[in-house]
Parts: C-alpha cells; structure tokens; sequence
C-alpha cells in the first residue's frame, strides 16, 4: 500500500492571502500561500487536488457546538466540549470561516480525501518552555520551523515567510504525528473533536 500524502493546512480569510499549506513529499517539505485578493478556497482545492493529498489536517473549526443537532446533554450555543477544553475560538464567532472549512471537507470526503480537525497552538502548548516567543517575533520564525521539521523528519525546502506558514507547518506535524499514533485528542466524538 502506498504511503499517504499528507497536508497541514493553516486556513484563513477568503481574500486576505493569509491561507497557507505544507506538504510532506518523499524528500522534503513544500510550502505554499494564497495570496491577496486570490480566492483561498479556490487556491486549496486547486492544489489539494493537484499535489494528490490523500490526508488534510486543518486549523479550523470543522464542526458547531452539540446543541444545534440535538446532542443529549449539550446546551453551550458558542463554544464545542474541544474549544472550551483547549480555550479554542468559537466555531460560531469564526462563522463564515467555519462553514467554508466544512464545505471544502465535505467535498474532499467525497472524493476520498481524509479531512481531521487540528489546533497548533495546543501542540506548541505541548512544547513547554520552549514554545515561548511563538507568533509574538517574527525572528523566530527560522528556528520554529527548523524545530518543527526535525519533529516531522523532513527538512524544509524554504523557511517559512510568515506564521501562518508556520501554523501550516505545524498542521501538518500534527499530521505527522495521528499517522504515529503519538497524538493528542479533546473533546467529543459526537460534537466534534480537535487533534494536537
């Protein structure tokens, strides 16, 4: 059986050109943005599609809370058992960025392509003292990366230009990681749950 092409994707507003991804290939990581003004879900089903990703891992909500299908026992209209545990965003607050991110995964289940919730600020967490100065310089970005590559196993065929290559990096860690079964889980299967 073949190995898997995996994708860490940090996923962003659909013009802002803040949407980026990595991909692990035989030899090396690639990294690749939208840019501005371009349409960032047209740009990640192009290249999802292209690049012949089998396993997407995704920064964004790919559910909403329990209560509005009527999950027994579920009465929190803003936040999912995950995003409370882990001090996650709000699918709801997120909005149009949630339902975009739960299109884009329905049309990729439905042709095969694997799609996992993940939250790279829980993983840095996991890092301890050295996760320090994560997203706050941006002259730390290079030894973020390095750190992350070496997790994964690959080296990176260019640094990293911004955080949230970063983030797309550390998705795809986390990627790395499920495929380990070395990973963090939270919440609930039935609302929805967040790998780290």
């Amino acid at each position: 059986m073949n190995t898997p092409i995996l994708a860490g994707i940090d996923f962003g507003s659909k013009l802002a050109g803040t949407t980026a991804v990595a991909v692990a290939g035989q030899t090396t990581i690639r990294i690749f943005s939208s840019k501005k003004n371009q349409d960032a879900d047209e740009f990640l089903m192009h290249l999802i599609e292209e690049k012949k990703i089998n396993k997407v891992f995704i920064d964004a909500p790919l559910s909403i809370p329990g209560v509005y299908s009527g999950i027994n026992g579920k009465a929190d209209f803003f936040y999912r058992a995950c995003d409370r545990e882990l001090k996650a965003m709000s699918p709801m607050f997120l909005g149009g960025l949630t339902a975009r991110a739960m299109k884009l995964c329905h049309h990729w289940k439905n042709i095969g392509i694997e799609c996992i919730e993940v939250y790279p600020t829980a993983f840095i967490a996991k890092m301890g003292e050295r996760s320090g100065g994560y997203k706050s310089n941006s002259e730390l970005i290079g030894e973020f990366s390095e750190e992350i590559a070496d997790k994964i196993g690959l080296p990176l065929l260019h640094e990293p230009g911004s955080w949230h290559e970063v983030d797309a990096l550390i998705a795809l860690a986390i990627g790395i990681s499920v495929e380990k079964n070395q990973h963090s889980i939270s919440g609930n299967p039935a609302e929805g749950i967040i790998f780290y």
